[in-house]
C-alpha cells in the first residue's frame, strides 16, 4: 500500500516570520491523516526568516535524530529527504562551499536516520535548460557519496527537460528518479508516457497541481492535472514508494493551515483508493 506523505516543510514555512521548528511537524501531520514525512533540507542554504537551521552546528545528527523520533513516536515513516538545491557552477566559490557543505550534511543526516531516497535537482542554465554532461558531472560526487552511505539519489525532473533526458541523467549515474508532476504538467509532458518512462529508476514522487502556465504547487484537484494518468502510470510501472505531497502553503493563514493538511492527506487517500 502506497504511504501518505508530505515534506517537512508544509509545515515549518511561514512568510515573514521564522520557521516553525522541524521537530513539531510529525505530530501536526499525524493529526491530519499523514502516514509519512519526507524530510526537506532545500531551506538550510537560505538566510534570514527562511532559514532552516536543522544542519546548523556540530550538533546537527542530534537535531535530525530528534527530528526522527518524532516521527517514530507518532507512527510516520521517514524514507525520503530533499537534498539542497542551487547553481553547482556558481561563480561565488565561498557560497559554493557552503551549499555543497550543506548538501554533504543532508546526505549524511538522510543515512543516520534511515531515510532510502534523498532527491537532487539538476543542472540548469540561466533559461532553465537541463544540462545533461554538467548535471551528472556535478552530482557525481554526491550520488556516490549516497551509495556508501546507504542512501539512493533521485534525480527530480524540471518542466523544461523531457522524461527521456531525465532517464539518461538517471542512468549515467546509475541513481534513482523523482518524478515530479507539477513539473510535467508545467512543461506539456505528458504523464503516463513520463512515468512509464521512468521505469524501475522511479523511487519518489512530488505530487502538486497547477493550470500548465506556472509552477504553482497547488493541491491536488485544483489545477488541471488528469490525475487518472498519473495514477495510471503509478501502477502500471508497479511504483512502490509513496504518495508523497510538496504542495507550497507558506502564503496561509496559520488559523487555515490545519484543514488544509486535512484535505491534501485525504486527496492522498481518494487517489490511492479510488483512481
Amino acid at each position: 500500500m502506497w504511504l501518505i506523505s508530505t515534506n517537512s516543510g508544509l509545515h515549518s514555512a511561514r512568510p515573514d516570520k521564522d520557521r516553525f521548528p522541524m521537530q513539531e511537524a510529525p505530530a501536526v501531520f499525524k493529526k491530519a491523516g499523514f502516514e509519512a514525512m519526507d524530510i526537506n533540507f532545500c531551506a538550510t542554504i537560505y538566510e534570514g526568516r527562511k532559514h532552516e537551521c536543522i544542519l546548523d552546528g556540530e550538533n546537527y545528527l542530534e537535531q535530525v535524530s530528534q527530528v526522527k523520533a518524532a516521527c517514530d513516536a507518532n507512527g510516520l515513516a521517514m524514507t525520503v529527504s530533499h537534498l539542497p538545491f542551487y547553481n553547482y557552477l556558481m561563480e561565488d566559490k565561498e557560497h559554493l562551499a557552503f551549499c555543497d557543505e550543506m548538501t554533504r550534511r543532508a546526505i549524511k543526516a538522510s543515512a543516520h536516520i534511515g531515510v532510502k531516497y534523498a532527491v537532487i535537482h539538476p543542472h540548469r542554465d540561466e533559461a532553465k535548460n537541463i544540462l545533461i554532461r554538467e548535471t551528472v558531472d556535478a552530482l557525481r560526487p554526491f550520488v556516490e557519496m549516497g551509495k556508501a552511505l546507504g542512501v539512493t539519489l533521485c534525480v527530480e525532473n524540471m518542466y523544461t527537460v523531457t522524461a527521456e533526458d531525465t532517464r539518461k541523467i538517471a542512468d549515467a549515474l546509475d541513481c534513482g528518479i523523482c518524478w515530479d508532476v507539477g513539473h510535467a504538467n508545467f512543461g506539456g509532458h505528458d504523464q503516463y508516457t513520463g512515468i512509464m518512462t521512468c521505469g524501475d529508476r522511479l523511487k519518489v514522487l512530488h505530487l502538486h497541481d497547477n493550470n500548465a502556465k506556472a509552477d504553482l504547487h497547488l493541491p491536488p484537484f485544483q489545477g488541471n492535472i488528469d490525475w487518472h494518468e498519473v495514477m495510471r502510470g503509478l501502477r502500471d510501472v508497479h511504483f512502490e514508494g509513496e504518495l508523497n505531497f510538496e504542495v507550497a502553503v507558506s502564503g496561509v493563514p496559520e488559523e487555515m493551515r490545519e484543514p488544509l493538511y486535512q484535505y491534501i492527506a485525504g486527496c492522498g487517500k481518494l487517489l490511492r483508493e479510488k483512481y
